[in-house]
């Protein structure tokens, strides 16, 4: 969306009372992230057709801002998201990120943390999690003309993974909880208030054993070391390779991260051979090691 997100995450600040001066964007993905530093916020704006992805992170933001799990805040929760024509935007109060190890055992009792929080039941306003709501999107958007061998094959999986996926999740033995979404080491981090959720982009009413899927694909793809992804689980107390639903989810997740690189092959040349690499190795080429992440 380039300098249209950046108008839009000012226009945002300005309708909610705040400062949009020196906004500057902080990382262009799928969606936009716009600093506002004389507010103190961070902006994440999202295209038109991902309204919902901008409503998700508000319900699960403030469902968790009642609860003993920290993470990103909204700032004056009651306003957002703000909806225009072309975009939504949702605004965070910016964090004094401190440097700090995390380890994986911690991480783990991080993610047991956050869905023992919803035991007592999910409110209605927490949405289904989707995780192939991305996936759909830029499926819809490869035309006939994309260079990548292989697309249909993947759209051929998409269907597969979506009819066996309803099914699948009802039978997760930890249970239908609160999840993350993409719980990995990237979207935590210390402040001095202590570990904090980011990106709530993905979040939603789902199955836990999701939130223990990126480390087991970070061994199958990203050359993680196997010992980091027990200690993981050891700290959340659970082994999800006990249930036979667990690959299931660990290909619905690849298929994700497959499509997010294809989706970005046009940004850079060591994003387009990252989705040449990811994309064989899903369909089944001889496996070659993910980077990016």
């Amino acid at each position: 969306m380039g300098s249209r997100a950046v108008e839009l995450a000012s226009a945002a600040a300005r309708d909610v009372g705040l400062s949009s001066e020196g906004a500057a964007i902080h990382r262009s993905l799928t969606s936009v992230h716009v600093e506002l530093p004389a507010a103190g916020v961070m902006a994440r704006v999202e295209p038109g057709d991902a309204l919902a992805v901008a409503q998700r992170q508000v319900e699960v933001a403030r469902f968790l801002a009642t609860k003993a799990v920290r993470a990103a805040r909204l700032v004056v929760p009651d306003r957002q998201p703000l909806i225009y024509p072309d975009g939504g935007v949702t605004l965070w109060e910016s964090l004094d990120i401190v440097e700090r190890q995390t380890t994986p055992a911690v991480l783990g009792r991080l993610a047991r943390r956050l869905h023992e929080v919803s035991a007592g039941g999910i409110p209605d306003e927490i949405p289904d999690l989707d995780p192939f709501f991305t996936v759909r999107r830029e499926l819809d958007r490869l035309g006939p003309g994309t260079p990548l061998e292989g697309i249909g094959k993947l759209r051929d999986e998409f269907d597969r993974l979506t009819r066996s996926w309803q099914e699948t999740i009802a039978n997760d033995p930890l249970g239908t909880v609160v999840v993350h979404g993409d719980f990995h080491r990237a979207n935590v981090v210390a402040t001095p208030d202590g570990l904090t959720l980011l990106d709530l982009e993905g979040a939603g009413r789902g199955p836990a054993t999701w939130d223990l899927v990126p480390h087991l694909v970070g061994v199958r793809r990203y050359g993680m070391p196997p010992a980091e992804c027990r200690s993981f689980c050891e700290g959340y107390g659970a082994d999800p390779l006990t249930w036979d639903g667990t690959e299931l989810l660990c290909r619905v997740y690849e298929l994700h991260l497959t499509c997010w690189a294809v989706a970005l092959r046009d940004t850079s040349p060591e994003m387009a051979t990252e989705a040449e690499v990811r994309l064989s190795s899903f369909l089944g080429s001889p496996d070659r090691r993910w980077t990016l992440r």
